[in-house]
């Protein structure tokens, strides 16, 4: 049968040419993605800048590790069963102890590196202080003037100071004028602002790193496994560039992840519904093979062995696209923030080789099942048979979309009763709408009759046979309808419920915001990443008034035996209790102090035990649970004191407003202290809408690349069934010619069909969509209550048109040349 399916390809290549396509433009989806999640992996070794000039750099361990017979979440006396020691990977390197350095220093020179928080006034956000030695390293090269060689001179990139200048320098420490002793010239690396090794010290106690010019042997003995020895291409960890890039290419990991699978799901959806309808189509010509005797089996390889080769062409046509689209695709990834500006991605074999066999894959997962039905067409029955679909739900299909809608719901049911957290983390909620799509698209001939009897009601009362012939055509091919509308319901469903599952998901969290907030007063980052912890004693000496100043910090701990990360603020509890309204569910969070830690209820650790928590500095931490807040959205995983903030900066100042006086006169004086710290005055709306919008930008990018590519190619794949449902009824339409139907009425009857074909997939779309949004809304509401749902109307519009406008272009466009020439010639022709 496979010289059959190759003469067949090779003189009925028509009825094969949709799938080749879907085939060509999945595998060219999916080869881009893999190009592009290669390169990430094969990243190559950054040579060092910041560094570049250092012999060897000593920098503390990038991960925490903790020994076996540390406890787990239930406290200091409880063992860990598995008895090995756990690591993790730190958000930032620990700081170098006194005792390694003074052991480094003992058989090497060295020079303490820092790095820490010092932006100019109006300067980049990102800009940062170095002590003056370690400038050298770089090097760094001076256009004017000199080092600094006083604790109040500094020394400042091209552009941004001149030699004798007053400039103020924001720090953790708060503001502080300097005189500019130096300016350096630029680099592409960073902006940085020198000091004396000794302020520098004064600003950054801690030590992040050490540069050593000794022998490397003597520096590695000395270190032991208390640090990391860093030489040649090795010293780039050691730059604060270099964990922005691992963050970077992690993020972009994660999302071509995702996309991979997205990807994935739609080449097999879209190929396996062009299959299904290419079999459906092809009944007489399996009626004919069966009648001269070709058995069930035969009939089922020779469309497997079609399908085969089909799959084999579409897949290196679309690793040809693939190697053209993976450079735009990691191109549109670097403008959007989401990879490295460095990054980029080439054709390599690995990927390409891995596409074809994914793509010839899911040809042939594809043509399975429709080989099946193919080979169960029994002769006498397929030559009699009308071009009506008896039985357009078969056994499998119900069987399939139960099963997956069950999973769906069960799924949803899951999310909001034992993890409601799952719903707010879009790359794990995604497949649950996954799902419920996949189920929607099964289901979908079991809808379409009575929708269609429905809608359709109507036009029997009008004169003219245009809306009852469309009417009746629809229910005579179902499985036609619903193979069509399939990748609308794919376009519109899976970027509404997506969409709108991210919208609905800051709707919640920005109503949680504004439950929460207990002040009209809030300070905000004006240029600036943060706001110095400082303010609040400015404030409260110039006011009377104590503000509070969460600072965020990770710190680490077990959950159910595993070492993990956790996101914790750092804040005043008398502080934080007058403009925060926190839900404590037990316990009280006037009892935080240095010695005790507030949870969420999410840890179940009851008030009165103890936890292990380690800080960002490494130090071991036994703290006594004092209460348990209700677990939200934007709730911290715990409460600690402020003392434990470590320098860091706060992400807003929030001050209250019920300490008497006159409002507007404290709002002028608090402006004042703002703006000398790089912070802005908010009020109620500004903040809760400054925190309202969760989802993090490159996420938010990212999604927005993969629907843009999952929409073309579900366009594309309208015009192409459209266009082989067109060409599969050249003999119909020539019957109604030959009946007394003009072209044009003809048209007419194919584009009222069109837009049934439409309506029915926004009817599967909105079903697959509520039902997404229904579980959604139930998770938030156990999260932070009732929550709106903000569905992307306009997006849905927009989808819905354009699906429209290719669904008539396709069938017009296709039905305008089926009805050229006699229609006795069409009659005759060969489908």
């Amino acid at each position: 049968m496979t010289g059959l399916a190759l003469a067949t390809l090779r003189t009925a290549w028509t009825s094969v040419v949709g799938a080749f396509v879907a085939i060509a433009l999945g595998v060219g989806m999916i080869s881009a993605i893999a190009l592009v999640l290669a390169g990430t992996l094969s990243a190559p070794q950054r040579e060092p800048q910041r560094f570049a000039a250092a012999p060897v750099v000593v920098r503390g361990p990038a991960e925490l590790t903790v020994s076996g017979d540390t406890a787990s979440n239930g406290g200091a006396d409880e063992e860990d069963d598995e008895g090995g020691a756990q690591s993790v990977r730190r958000d930032e390197p620990a700081p170098l102890s006194p005792e390694l350095i003074a052991r480094v220093a003992a058989v090497s020179p060295v020079v303490e590196d820092r790095t820490f928080y010092a932006q100019l006034a109006g300067g980049p956000a990102d800009q940062v202080g170095h002590p003056w030695a370690t400038a050298a390293f770089a090097p760094y090269q001076l256009a004017a003037g000199r080092p600094p060689g006083t604790d109040d001179e500094v020394a400042v990139p091209e552009g941004t100071g001149t030699v004798g200048q007053r400039v103020r320098v924001l720090t953790a420490e708060g503001p502080r004028d300097y005189t500019v002793a130096g300016v350096t010239r630029p680099v592409s690396f960073e902006s940085a602002v020198f000091f004396t090794d000794a302020e520098a010290r004064r600003l950054s106690p801690a030590v992040d790193a050490l540069v050593a010019t000794g022998p490397v042997n003597p520096i590695e003995s000395a270190v032991g496994p208390d640090a990391e020895v860093l030489t040649g291409v090795e010293r780039w960890a050691a730059e604060p560039a270099a964990a922005e890039d691992r963050q970077r290419l992690l993020n972009t990991r994660t999302l071509l992840g995702v996309s991979g699978g997205i990807a994935a799901f739609v080449a097999i959806f879209v190929v396996a519904s062009t299959f299904a309808f290419v079999v459906a189509q092809r009944r007489g010509e399996f009626a004919l093979l069966r009648t001269v005797g070709a058995t069930p089996a035969q009939v089922r390889r020779m469309v497997l062995a079609e399908a085969g080769a089909v799959g084999l062409a579409g897949s290196l046509v679309g690793c040809l696209l693939g190697a053209l689209a993976g450079p735009v695709l990691a191109d549109r990834l670097i403008s959007d923030g989401i990879a490295p500006d460095w990054f980029s991605a080439s054709p390599a074999p690995a990927p390409l080789a891995f596409s074809i066999v994914v793509g010839l894959g899911v040809a042939l997962v594809a043509a399975w099942t429709a080989s099946r039905r193919a080979g169960r067409v029994a002769p006498v029955e397929a030559l009699r048979q009308a071009a009506v679909d008896d039985r357009p739900m078969t056994r499998g299909r119900w069987i399939w979309g139960l099963a997956l809608l069950g999973c769906a719901v069960g799924g949803m049911l899951f999310v909001a009763r034992v993890q409601p957290l799952i719903a707010t983390v879009p790359v794990i909620y995604l497949w649950i709408l996954i799902l419920t799509v996949t189920a929607v698209a099964l289901l979908a001939p079991a809808i379409v009759p009575p929708f269609t009897r429905l809608v359709t009601l109507p036009l029997g009362w009008l004169p003219g046979a245009t809306g009852l012939l469309a009417r009746e055509n629809t229910l005579a091919a179902v499985r036609r309808t619903a193979g069509t509308a399939a990748p609308v319901l794919l376009t519109v469903g899976l970027a509404v419920s997506l969409l709108g599952a991210l919208g609905t998901i800051d709707e919640a969290r920005t109503s949680e915001r504004d439950r929460q907030l207990a002040t009209d007063l809030v300070l905000l980052p004006d240029g600036t990443p943060g706001i110095s912890p400082v303010v609040a004693d400015r404030i409260a000496a110039a006011t009377g008034v104590d503000a509070a100043t969460p600072v965020p910090l990770t710190v680490y701990g077990f959950d159910s035996g595993s070492l993990r990360d956790y996101d914790a603020i750092a804040v005043d509890p008398a502080a934080m209790a007058r403009t925060v309204r926190l839900d404590v569910v037990d316990g009280t969070f006037g009892e935080l102090s240095d010695s005790t830690v507030v949870l969420t209820d999410d840890w179940e650790i009851p008030v009165g035990d103890s936890v292990d928590l380690w800080l960002p500095d490494g130090r071991r931490a036994t703290l006594r649970v004092v209460g348990l807040v209700a677990t939200g959205i934007g709730t911290p995983d715990a409460y600690l004191a402020a003392n434990h903030a470590a320098r860091g900066l706060a992400d807003e100042v929030l001050v209250p407003t019920d300490a008497g006086g006159d409002p507007a006169q404290l709002r002028s004086r608090i402006a004042a202290i703002a703006d000398e710290f790089g912070a802005r005055v908010a009020d109620r709306s500004a903040y809760v809408g400054a925190g309202g919008g969760g989802t993090p930008q490159g996420s938010t990018a990212g999604i927005a690349v993969m629907l843009v590519v999952t929409a073309l190619y579900s366009g594309i794949a309208i015009v192409n069934t459209m266009v082989m449902a067109a060409a599969g009824r050249v003999r119909e339409f020539a019957v109604l010619r030959l009946t007394g139907a003009t072209p044009r009425q003809v048209l007419r009857v194919v584009a009222a069909e069109s837009l049934l074909v439409v309506g029915v997939g926004l009817v599967l779309a909105a079903a697959a969509t509520a039902l997404n949004l229904a579980g959604l809304l139930t998770a938030l509401s156990t999260l932070v209550g009732a929550t709106p749902a903000r569905v992307p109307w306009l997006l849905a519009g927009a989808l819905l048109a354009a699906s429209t406008l290719l669904v008539l272009i396709g069938a017009l466009i296709t039905v305008r040349n089926t009805l050229r020439g006699p229609a006795v010639q069409l009659v005759a022709a060969r489908e």
